[in-house]
């Protein structure tokens, strides 16, 4: 009966699920802006030893912001017997959590001088695999719309419309940077660096849009 009370159409989301997410996508615009910081003094010749596995660290937890973000969104907001449909996008946040625990690891790793420029290259791979796996969460979190927050759901769907495609595209340019930096072709500190500063730009620009467009769901 409570349940039932809460799916009531026109309830507004919860306040901490709404805080969690705004969080969430805070968190990931600012992973996003200061890899790209760190991106662009790597490329001016600043230290790029250490601004890029810097810059990898500050997108892997970018990552695991955002996954948090959608974990908060789907798993208290489905009901039990309809999570079964959503199980595509449970794994599509099980790859934002792992993409950006593993780069965070390598980050780590090459920042301690452990095969810095391999490890660069592997994140880059990881990092756009992981957009381009989990970009299209938000469309597959979007069927939620009938369950007890659904308002939230959907704003989280109609922010990310116009930045899923543009994640997806970032994520296999950043594959492709990842793997010339593998095989050596061309300057793979360079490669590296253009690709987190890509990396980083499309993750803020996603999580300011979401961001945004979910904190002012109790502005109206």
């Amino acid at each position: 009966m409570a349940f039932e009370e809460q799916t009531l159409e026109g309830t507004r989301p919860d306040e901490r699920i709404v805080q969690v997410v705004g969080g969430g996508q805070a968190g990931k615009a600012l992973g996003g802006v200061v890899g790209v910081i760190l991106s662009i003094l790597g490329i001016a010749n600043v230290y790029p030893g250490i601004t890029l596995p810097i810059a990898i660290i500050a997108v892997g937890v970018a990552l695991l912001f955002e996954g948090a973000a959608a974990a908060a969104l789907h798993t208290p907001l489905v009901p039990p017997e309809a999570r079964h449909e959503g199980m595509e996008a449970v794994g599509g946040i099980s790859s934002i959590f792992f993409g950006g625990a593993v780069g965070i690891v390598l980050g780590i790793l090459a920042l301690i001088g452990i095969s810095p420029l391999t490890l660069t290259s592997v994140s880059a791979i990881v990092y756009g695999g992981t957009l381009v796996l989990g970009g299209a969460v938000p469309s597959r979190l979007g069927w939620t719309g009938h369950a007890p927050g659904g308002e939230l759901s959907t704003a989280f769907q109609r922010a990310t419309d116009t930045t899923t495609g543009t994640q997806v595209l970032v994520g296999i340019g950043s594959v492709v940077l990842g793997i010339l930096g593998l095989v050596w072709v061309g300057p793979t500190y360079t490669l590296i660096l253009v690709a987190m500063l890509a990396l980083g730009f499309a993750v803020f620009v996603s999580g300011a849009a979401v961001g945004s467009r979910v904190m002012q769901i109790f502005s109206h």
